[in-house]
């Protein structure tokens, strides 16, 4: 109830979304009482406090409490597909995924699994990213976090011209 009532009020106040991420990191601590219910509001409002932290900065400790949801809710999600029974997969998609590995020999059973709560923490962690990155000047040492619960993330800015490409020191000549 707390993730999806958190969900709809956006903060721009670094010290309101790491508490709220905190808050989150504790509930979603035990990633095999998640919900997929849980998973889904989760997982919006941590892409919503990532998304607010770009522009307002993060405070200490949100970084890492985000990651620690963003990790333990998706370990519940690989849980909760790796314990789908077949019949709640899409049947038609693994028909035809399993005729078509039938038909080439693959011994592939072409079983199709959802991936689009993963797909939604995965963007949530490179929208977190991009909020670590905010506050870093071109040339900084990359800040990282990484958190017990599977996920590390490592970001830095490099300058304009690395990054397109130029020969410098730290960028490699283009070959031809």
């Amino acid at each position: 109830d707390f993730l999806a009532a958190s969900s709809d009020a956006p903060s721009v106040d670094p010290l309101a979304i790491a508490a709220k991420a905190a808050a989150v990191d504790a509930v979603t601590a035990t990633p095999d009482e998640l919900t997929g219910a849980a998973i889904e509001a989760g997982a919006g409002l941590v892409a919503s406090m990532a998304a607010d932290s770009v522009a307002s900065g993060l405070a200490d400790g949100a970084a890492l409490a985000m990651a620690n949801a963003l990790g333990s809710m998706l370990q519940a999600d690989v849980a909760a597909v790796a314990d789908a029974p077949a019949a709640d997969l899409n049947a038609t998609a693994l028909y035809a995924n399993a005729s078509a590995a039938a038909e080439a020999g693959s011994g592939d059973d072409g079983a199709v699994v959802d991936t689009t709560m993963a797909d939604s923490l995965v963007a949530a962690a490179a929208t977190l990213s991009q909020a670590m990155a905010v506050e870093l000047l071109p040339g900084e040492a990359p800040v990282s976090v990484v958190s017990p619960a599977g996920i590390a993330i490592k970001t830095g800015v490099a300058f304009a011209a690395d990054a397109e490409g130029a020969v410098g020191p730290t960028a490699p000549a283009a070959a031809n």
